[in-house]
């Protein structure tokens, strides 16, 4: 199966909670209908991996969004991309899952810190 239709523009975007948990759900289903298996059938989502061999979304577009966060770091200060994709701090009355905290927490996932990514 090509997920990277489903993955499209995910470096950019901001990834939150509930979006994590639409993306499970549709690729659960479509795992599902890939292995022409119903609900009923009672099968988990591990067996569901095994059969299909298909990656996790939602890791595929935290290593994406980590690529881009490192590209964007090693470009030119004067560059489009970077200057458009500036990220900025949350505010008081705004989601907790924001860029930036979305970028910390894929980077945390990788092993990565700030520091190395800028060093490169």
């Amino acid at each position: 199966m090509d997920y990277m239709a489903m993955l499209y523009g995910s470096e950019t975007r901001t990834v939150m909670k509930k979006t994590e948990m639409m993306m499970r759900v549709a690729q659960r289903r479509m795992d599902r209908m890939m292995a022409r298996v119903t609900l009923r059938d009672r099968k988990t989502n591990e067996w569901l991996r095994g059969v299909t061999k298909v990656k996790d979304f939602v890791k595929c577009a935290r290593k994406t969004k980590i690529q881009w966060a490192r590209k964007l770091a090693l470009m030119d200060v004067n560059n489009w991309a970077r200057r458009s994709t500036k990220w900025q701090s949350r505010r008081e009355k705004e989601p907790r899952s924001t860029k930036n905290e979305a970028a910390s927490l894929d980077m945390q996932d990788s092993g990565a810190s700030v520091d190395e990514e800028s060093d490169q």
